[in-house]
């Protein structure tokens, strides 16, 4: 009982307890229902211009546009349609369950791709197997959207059954750059649609109808809308949306559920990136050599510096751990942009000195952190069984209790396998959680590494941890693609955490493996950005 008050899942009063999140079940749930119902039945005609709009812009990929719908528009108003309502507060992070879960619910899992790319895959409860294959092949996804073979025979093979290849073995992936013409048509529609929210909802009034905090009623309420939207225009035969949503049969209609954002032409820090996941988010002597190569031209990259850094470590290489920690200390000195890193690498550095023994300098390590007078944001590092937390928590536990390498690596090494037992399940459940961190850029906003045990960025409203995040999954502000949580929510469970505007660049954040929550998350890292 005390962990489950501790994970604020239940709140425990003398000898009675009740749950910590919003349930919607019964005369709740029809409240809820006739609350979205309304609200879809006035904001369906401008998604139906939306719609119209969008297939002139998708040209002969007619076929993408629920996909592109959902995840670029629909899923992406959070921050925008909350600010009219409460300027200058960060969009909630919510846990709910709504039972039975509309017929019509879906989510999406960002991931960070190389070259500061993203992958967004849309879900439902019926289908969700593309989960991990899709940002388990991002390497070679990527390198084939900008004109590269595609040379993983195993992995082709594999996605093939997803569709991914047409009869004549040409990759049918969609994708779009940033800030070319699709990128930016989207981004309007973000405005208006997010515009359209804020002034149908009185927040304040529909959590006191729902009796339940106003953050959270947003959060709730506007997945529910969303979904009676897609079932009014769906029923009028204005919006298709794909079967294998509906139905969870025809597997080859998964490449309809996936598109790639694409920033930069994959490099070498990207070559290095896929090594260093192709470990689970572990250093190895290649993956070293090859971040070694990229940092020859682009030497002052801090995130390049982090991920040699800790697979320097992980190889046991101490000495050169430490003098690029070291480093990275210095290139994110004074820098407000770089705090986290700036934080993380001092800690780093006292690791390394427990490590070694030279519990002294370890000490003066994780001191000089909780001696700055600025805070940065959350990391989780599943892969070394780390956070989420912040520097400053997490340097005040090892000035107590030194960095226990050993156990803190079988910790990961278990929980990273529980992970791969719990994808592998018939009955797996879809995590809702939204990461936005990555380490490169989706949507002009950086993320962090994925956290391994939380592969996928989803969104809480349904059967699962929380949405998106993002994506990132490893060391991340936030948590795993980058997040950000690949795991399916039960019926009518859900996360939500926000994504940030696509302007912004993320610290806070999570979906390589260091990310923020709100998106299923990886291994490495969790932020404060989260997604639905």
């Amino acid at each position: 009982m005390t962990a489950l008050e501790e994970g604020k899942i239940l709140n425990l009063g003398g000898e009675s307890c009740e749950i910590a999140f919003p349930a919607f079940v019964g005369s709740e749930r029809e409240s809820l229902a006739e609350i979205a119902d309304s609200a879809a039945l006035e904001l369906s005609p401008l998604v139906g211009e939306l719609v119209g709009r969008l297939s002139v812009e998708l040209g002969d990929r007619q076929d993408m546009l629920f996909h592109v719908l959902w995840s670029r528009v629909i899923d992406e108003i959070w921050t925008e349609a909350w600010r009219p309502s409460s300027p200058g507060e960060e969009v909630p992070t919510v846990a709910w369950v709504v039972y039975p879960e509309h017929a019509f619910a879906v989510g999406t899992n960002y991931a960070s791709m190389p070259g500061g790319g993203g992958v967004a895959m849309t879900w439902s409860r019926n289908f969700t197997d593309h989960l991990s294959a899709f940002p388990e092949a991002s390497y070679e996804l990527f390198k084939t959207a900008w004109g590269e073979p595609f040379e993983d025979a195993e992995v082709r093979a594999e996605l093939e059954t997803y569709g991914v290849f047409d009869a004549s073995g040409d990759p049918r992936l969609f994708s779009f750059h940033r800030d070319e013409r699709l990128d930016n048509v989207l981004d309007g529609m973000v405005k208006e649609y997010a515009e359209a929210v804020a002034q149908t909802f009185d927040w304040e009034e529909i959590a006191a109808r729902l009796d339940i905090h106003p953050g959270d009623a947003y959060i709730v309420v506007l997945h529910e809308v969303a979904y009676a939207v897609f079932e009014r225009l769906y029923r009028v035969h204005a919006l298709e949306i794909p079967s294998l949503l509906l139905d969870g049969t025809d597997r080859t209609q998964a490449v309809r559920l996936v598109s790639l954002w694409l920033d930069e032409p994959p490099g070498p820090m990207d070559e290095a990136m896929a090594l260093y996941m192709g470990e689970g988010w572990h250093g190895s002597e290649e993956a070293v050599a090859a971040f070694q190569e990229a940092r020859r031209s682009d030497p002052d990259n801090v995130r390049l510096h982090w991920f040699l850094g800790l697979s320097l470590y992980d190889v046991e290489r101490y000495g050169d751990a430490l003098s690029v920690f070291e480093r990275l200390v210095q290139l994110t000195a004074g820098d407000t942009d770089e705090l986290l890193w700036h934080d993380w690498g001092r800690i780093w550095m006292g690791h390394v000195y427990d490590v070694t023994g030279d519990r002294a300098r370890a000490l003066a390590s994780y001191q000089s952190v909780l001696d700055a007078e600025h805070s940065s944001g959350h990391l989780q590092m599943g892969q070394y069984n780390i956070g989420p937390v912040t520097a400053k928590q997490w340097a005040a536990e090892r000035v107590s209790t030194p960095f226990d390498a050993a156990g803190r690596d079988k910790a990961g090494q278990q929980a990273g396998q529980r992970q791969r037992e719990h994808d592998q399940a018939e009955d797996r459940r879809i995590a809702w959680v939204g990461s936005v961190e990555e380490y490169g850029q989706r949507a002009g906003r950086e993320r962090c590494q994925p956290d391994p045990q939380q592969d996928a960025d989803a969104h809480l409203d349904r059967p699962s941890p929380h949405d998106e995040a993002h994506e990132a999954r490893g060391i991340c502000p936030q948590g795993h693609p980058n997040a950000h949580l690949l795991s399916a929510p039960a019926d009518g469970e859900r996360h939500h955490t926000v994504q940030p505007d696509r302007s912004h660049q993320q610290s806070d954040e999570a979906e390589h493996h260091e990310h923020t929550s709100e998106d299923p998350e990886e291994p490495g890292l969790l932020s404060d950005h989260v997604r639905h």
